[in-house]
């Protein structure tokens, strides 16, 4: 299992599109935390994107977890970059 950092980049103009759906893609994440593969996440606070960090065997295994993203759909996410991680110290190294 490898531990990846994803990065979404948003825009201005979807924020009404993310504001709609953000109940649905909570869940999502949720789900996604209760079964291990979710390790944190959470938007920047000048709403410019997020962080989530993901375990994860291979980028092609989480390129199809991301693909069920309520977000994608309705092309809330402007950007999306994967990036392996190695956690050195901290409780995502658990």
């Amino acid at each position: 299992m490898s531990t990846y950092l994803v990065t979404y980049t948003f825009s201005p103009g979807t924020a009404s599109v993310r504001d709609d759906t953000r109940a649905t893609h909570r869940t999502w994440l949720k789900s996604l935390l209760d079964d291990g593969v979710l390790k944190a996440s959470g938007p920047y606070t000048d709403g410019s994107g997020a962080l989530l960090i993901f375990d994860a065997p291979d980028v092609d295994s989480l390129s199809s977890i991301l693909a069920g993203d309520p977000y994608v759909p309705v092309a809330a996410i402007d950007a999306t970059t994967i990036t392996e991680w190695t956690p050195v110290f901290g409780p995502i190294t658990d």
